[in-house]
Order: structure tokens, then C-alpha cells, then sequence
């Protein structure tokens, strides 16, 4: 019997990435995240914000769809917080915050405009 490396990647949790991936390392911890993502995640961390995952989004061209747009998980309530108010009061359309803490497995998600993450990229450097 043969197994796929994909299978074991998804019986261990791990997904394959969908989108080129670089790596982001800030004081020991390292992760590979999407290249279009990976300023944004190393300006958060940089700032003391913590990411659970991410993804640059886009892949189904530029809609609104919740499929399309960019997303940052965070694991703790505090860093979406820290995340939150370092933003504009007024967001382009398109952003959608999910406060789902407790009830989906410990994460706060916030999905965004892909075009968006250059500009974010710049509110943490």
C-alpha cells in the first residue's frame, strides 16, 4: 500500500498552500505564509501581534466573495484588538470581522479586500 505524502500532510493537520509561500521569522518562531501576505504578518509580529494563520486571497479573481478575500486568524481576542486599533474608523467595503472566539476552535478572523494588503502592510511597518 502507498500512501500520498498529501494524505499524511492532511492527517497531521497540515494543509498544502494554495498560493506561493516565503518564510516570516521574528524572535525564534518561523512560518511560511503567502508571499502577497508575508509583509503584513512580519509588520504584526514585528508590533507584538500574534497570527494563528492567513491568506493572501484572490484566487478566484476580484470579487467580494468570502472565497476571494484575504483573511488573518488570530489566536487571542487581545491581538485582533491590537490589530483593530491600528486601523481607520472607515474600511473599504468588502471587510467582514468574525469575533468567533469560543465557538470555532479558538480563533478571531478577519477577511479583507486582497487589494487591501499592501496598504495594511503599511499601518504595521
Amino acid at each position: 500500500m502507498t500512501v500520498d505524502a498529501t494524505q499524511l500532510l492532511l492527517a497531521a493537520g497540515v494543509y498544502p498552500a494554495t498560493h506561493p509561500q516565503t518564510a516570516v521569522a521574528h524572535h525564534g518562531k518561523i512560518a511560511f505564509v503567502d508571499k502577497e501576505i508575508a509583509p503584513l504578518v512580519r509588520g504584526l509580529w514585528r508590533a507584538g501581534i500574534s497570527t494563528a494563520w492567513s491568506c493572501q486571497g484572490g484566487s478566484r479573481g476580484k470579487t467580494l466573495a468570502v472565497d476571494n478575500l484575504a483573511y488573518l486568524a488570530f489566536t487571542q481576542p487581545a491581538d485582533r484588538h491590537r490589530f483593530a486599533m491600528r486601523l481607520p474608523t472607515r474600511l473599504r467595503p468588502g471587510w467582514q470581522w468574525e469575533t468567533d472566539h469560543e465557538v470555532r476552535g479558538g480563533y478571531d478572523v478577519v477577511r479583507f479586500p486582497a487589494a487591501d494588503l499592501p496598504w495594511l502592510a503599511v499601518q504595521f511597518t
